[in-house]
C-alpha cells in the first residue's frame, strides 16, 4: 500500500475511503483520522490566532485566478457572472 503511495497508483484519499468504509474499523485508519481531525483543529486555532497568518491566506486567495475559483467555489461563479 505504502508503494502505492508513493509511486502515485493510489491516492491518499482512495486509500483512507476504502479504510473508513470497511466494515470494522482499521485501528490504523482511525488513527489517521483523529490526524486529520488534530491538524484541522491546530489550522483553525492557528487561523484564528494568528493576524500575520490570516493575512498570508488572504494574499494566496487573491492569487487564484477567476477560472479556478469557478470550478471550486459555485458561490464565486454565481457573483461574477452576474
Amino acid at each position: 500500500m505504502a508503494g502505492s503511495l508513493k509511486y502515485g497508483q493510489a491516492t491518499a484519499s482512495l486509500v483512507v475511503g476504502k479504510w473508513s468504509a470497511a466494515s470494522r474499523q482499521n485501528t490504523l485508519a482511525a488513527a489517521l483520522k483523529e490526524r486529520g481531525m488534530l491538524r484541522r483543529t491546530l489550522h483553525a486555532a492557528k487561523y484564528l490566532s494568528d493576524p500575520a497568518y490570516r493575512r498570508k491566506i488572504a494574499r494566496q486567495l487573491r492569487d487564484i485566478p477567476d477560472e479556478l475559483l469557478a470550478h471550486i467555489s459555485p458561490a464565486h461563479s454565481a457573483t461574477s457572472s452576474a
